[in-house]
């Protein structure tokens, strides 16, 4: 028969027990959310050589082996005596990856678009605001030219670049969202715009030549 005077001691080992699992339990519970809210290979964006499974220089086997068969042959020419063939993924061409060599077998990619949701680590990156790109990776942005005169278009947009001339490059094409409804009569006011970036490019130098990715104030 225990002690009367040893139920205290054995309460209190019981409360110290049962406050080291739920620390235990709260910590594996911020670890899994870490993990969760980190990009994962399969999905970072890493300008300038890929994005999510796909990066510059894959052959087609190799792309292939990563998302999947293509759709359909989006484009196809003849580029420096050699073919340029680019694929589409999807009714919505959530994938488009450009091939340029001699065969298919021999060929390499040289440009990539996606509208997938890549991020890079730092959160940046496809559905991500212009300035976002700029804080963040320090992005180059240009406004529409429409938005200098006193009526801009309705359907103006931004472009934000990363790299420089003669190496790979990054590319967010950036379209204007409203806050407010607008219509061909209404003018969404500059306090209510933003933009959004819708996809990615990444190109080196031969897809920005086939691409016409050139880098200039709209």
């Amino acid at each position: 028969m225990l002690d009367r005077r040893s139920r205290p001691h054995h309460s209190w080992d019981l409360m110290r027990a049962l406050a080291a699992v739920a620390s235990l339990t709260s910590v594996a519970v911020l670890v899994v959310a870490s993990a969760e809210a980190t990009p994962t290979r399969d999905t970072l964006l890493r300008p300038g050589i890929g994005a999510g499974k796909v990066r510059l220089g894959m052959t087609f086997a190799q792309v292939r082996r990563a998302i999947g068969r293509p759709t359909r042959v989006e484009r196809r020419e003849i580029y420096r005596f050699e073919t340029y063939v680019e694929y589409a993924w999807g009714i919505n061409s959530s994938w488009r990856v450009g091939f340029h060599g001699r065969t298919l077998a021999r060929s390499r990619v040289v440009f990539l678009q996606t509208t997938r949701r890549e991020r890079t680590a730092g959160g940046a990156g496809v559905g991500s605001t212009y300035r976002k790109l700029q804080d963040t990776l320090g992005a180059r942005c240009y406004r529409p030219r429409s938005e200098l005169r006193p009526r801009p278009s309705y359907s103006d947009f931004v472009g934000c670049y990363l790299g420089k001339r003669g190496d790979s490059v990054t590319y967010f094409p950036l379209h204007r969202e409203c806050a407010l409804p607008e219509n061909r009569y209404y003018i969404c006011p500059f306090s209510h715009r933003r933009y959004l970036a819708h996809e990615v490019w990444i190109a080196d130098p031969v897809g920005q030549e086939i691409k016409g990715i050139h880098e200039y104030p709209r």
